[in-house]
């Protein structure tokens, strides 16, 4: 996506009680800002290397960078959601409970496929089966 932000990647965060969970890093350092003004002596007394006005200068210039890099992070949400959305539309979001079923349902067939395969083995060997027995419990 081109929102102004040069660097960033997708990486997968894993811990031993929970599995990967994704995560978009998005970093830019174009936009940073230092600037040395001053120090704190032993004593504590603040010494200032700029004047006053060269001081509201650098205020002005880091409102504009925070501006700039706000409105950055503003675009860059616009575009992630329209693409989140346009991937969503492809796949709708399903209910909790028909998913449920739908995931028992696949389960049970690929269980009695698995059972189907093992008994056609065992006929080929001679040990004989009885599938509905293990479906009807």
């Amino acid at each position: 996506m081109q929102a102004g932000f040069r660097e960033g990647g997708a990486v997968n965060l894993t811990s031993e009680n929970h599995p990967a969970t994704p995560l978009v890093a998005v970093r830019s350092s174009g936009l940073g800002f230092d600037c040395l003004v001053g120090y704190v002596g032993e004593d504590g007394h603040i010494f200032s290397f700029v004047s006053e006005n060269y001081l509201r200068l650098l205020v002005q210039t880091a409102n504009e960078r925070f501006k700039t890099n706000t409105d950055r992070i503003s675009r860059f949400r616009s575009l992630l959601l329209s693409k989140y959305e346009k991937i969503s539309n492809k796949y709708p979001k399903e209910l909790k409970n028909s998913r449920d079923v739908r995931k028992r349902e696949e389960g049970l067939m690929h269980q009695k496929r698995e059972m189907q395969a093992v008994g056609s083995e065992s006929t080929e060997t001679g040990v004989d089966l009885d599938l509905n027995a293990l479906f009807d419990s």
